[in-house]
């Protein structure tokens, strides 16, 4: 409504002339429109607070009462980009039908590909600027980390290694939530007859992983060893970021050792029966199964992969000049996987020499 007051003089002009005419012209301002964009998370409505970048097309010709057309189908009328706020506006428009569509997402959220259409329409000769309101949800761009676990000389793939994982950080999505607090154990995972383990979905962020139960036959890693893994941010597409984390395992090793007392001669092709305490018969342990071993060239029997338990080792044939010496020898592996503390464990067993007399 143009509320200006135009004075117009009708003035006496001949004796012929029976009517006069005053002209005035009188413009009216064309009513205009902004459309107001709100970004928030998806999750928890909260506005995000850095930049989101909008492309605005007119939906339809954009005609004023006129008949000019002020913006053609599909035309990009304008660009604009959130601030810290989540929100912001367009410059004025021309009333009429436009699509709202998001071109570039927050940095650590997927982008929104919807279509929003937006109507800035008359509503009174009052009001010069009409507000059109949308919201547009971004979903958080989530990680998850892959535990590959192998044997660390034959690259063979462990199956039922446990693993925990825990949040170094406070995890912040960018909205300002906190979605996990430092510390918090997220998940714990145990691979699979493929040497594999997957977590859930996690937010982006910091977290540790620490092995907390082994493959049987194999070595805890030290107490407090951890792997750092960062799910970081890829691009606005990528849904799903993941972190490949390979995990290696020592076996459990023991060595026999056999040498000669009183040097380091050591003795080929003595045999040595071994067995899990814990499978003896109780009436009669003579009857316990018992795998038996023969020392190689080096004097040595090797053993790789010995699940937890207690063991007894026992010389069974000896090598001519030599006494054989029928202790029950003992060693436990615990549930480390390690025996007395160590990695690899050497029991060494001493021969005498026969006396010829």
């Amino acid at each position: 409504l143009n509320k200006q007051e135009f004075e117009v003089s009708l003035t006496y002009e001949d004796q012929e002339t029976e009517i006069v005419y005053g002209d005035v012209t009188v413009s009216d301002e064309l009513a205009k429109g902004k459309i107001r964009i709100l970004k928030t998370d998806a999750e928890t409505d909260k506005p995000i607070p850095t930049g989101a970048e909008f492309e605005v097309t007119a939906a339809e010709d954009i005609t004023t009462p006129d008949g000019t057309v002020r913006a053609v189908k599909g035309e990009v009328v304008t660009t604009v980009t959130t601030g810290s706020d989540g929100t912001v506006e367009t410059d004025e428009l021309f009333l009429g039908k436009y699509i709202a569509k998001e071109t570039k997402a927050p940095e650590g959220y997927q982008l929104n590909e919807q279509e929003f259409e937006v109507s800035l329409t008359y509503e009174d000769q009052e009001t010069e600027i009409v507000y059109a309101d949308v919201t547009v949800e971004d979903s958080p761009v989530m990680g998850q980390i892959e535990i590959i676990k192998t044997d660390e000389y034959t690259g063979d793939v462990l199956a039922d290694a446990m693993f925990e994982i825990t949040a170094t950080e406070d995890i912040k999505t960018s909205d300002g939530t906190v979605r996990v607090k430092a510390g918090t154990v997220v998940d714990t995972v145990t691979t699979d007859s493929f040497g594999r383990a997957r977590s859930i979905m996690l937010y982006l962020g910091k977290y540790a992983v620490k092995e907390i139960k082994q493959p049987d036959g194999y070595v805890l890693p030290e107490e407090g060893a951890t792997w750092e893994v960062e799910l970081t941010y890829k691009d606005q597409v990528t849904a799903i970021v993941t972190e490949v984390l390979p995990v290696e395992n020592r076996p459990t090793v023991v060595i026999i050792d056999k040498k000669v007392t009183g040097s380091e001669q050591r003795l080929s092709g003595v045999k040595f029966a071994i067995w899990n305490k814990a499978t003896e018969d109780e009436i009669d342990p003579g009857m316990t199964y018992k795998d038996i071993y023969k020392t190689d060239r080096e004097g040595q029997i090797r053993l790789e992969g010995i699940k937890a338990g207690t063991y007894c080792v026992r010389e069974v044939a000896g090598v001519p000049g030599y006494a054989i010496d029928d202790t029950i020898h003992e060693f436990t592996v615990t549930e480390d996987g390690r025996i007395d503390g160590l990695e690899e464990y050497v029991l060494t067993i001493e021969n005498e020499k026969t006396e010829i007399t």
